[in-house]
């Protein structure tokens, strides 16, 4: 599988928000778990955050964890699984792996809030960041940009 296969089963929040909203407390609000988006390869847990008002067509912020955190660290701030972000499947298009789990998800949002299928985003720190760049790398057709901090490029640690 590659250099990050020892910190396998990661965990995504995926963030739905609405710009005009940038506080939400997050005791009144919290993620939720959901396991029927779709096709599912690497077999990653989404977790969701739907502000309590949600615009109409709101936009998506996809926030990969980075290597040894969890999707509730990285929605409640704090540091402590990294992502497959150098085989061949999540490097291809439609391939599998971590990254089309992800599109799936991103997906099932779209279809469930009817988010802006044109404003989708993704940002992380450390593997999240190298999450977001293969993100923005194999699939534009979905991404309409990301901020990467602390990352590598897409294919540093690509597997043979």
């Amino acid at each position: 599988m590659g250099f990050f296969s020892m910190f396998r089963r990661a965990q995504l929040t995926l963030i739905t928000a609405v710009f005009t909203i940038p506080t939400v407390s997050a005791a009144a609000n919290s993620l939720t778990v959901v396991s029927n988006f779709g096709y599912n390869p690497s077999n990653v847990t989404m977790y969701l955050y739907v502000p309590t008002k949600l615009a109409p067509n709101p936009p998506i912020f996809v926030n990969p964890h980075w290597c040894g955190g969890s999707a509730e660290a990285a929605f409640a701030g704090h540091i402590d699984h990294c992502w497959d972000v150098s085989s061949n499947a999540s490097l291809t298009h439609n391939a599998g792996g971590d990254s089309l789990a992800i599109v799936n998800m991103v997906k099932y949002v779209i279809t469930t809030y009817k988010a802006d299928p044109n404003r989708v985003f993704s940002m992380g720190t450390s593997s999240g960041a190298m999450m977001t760049n293969v993100l923005l790398g194999v699939y534009p057709d979905i991404f309409a940009a990301g901020s990467a901090w602390a990352g590598v490029p897409i294919r540093m640690f690509r597997s043979q």
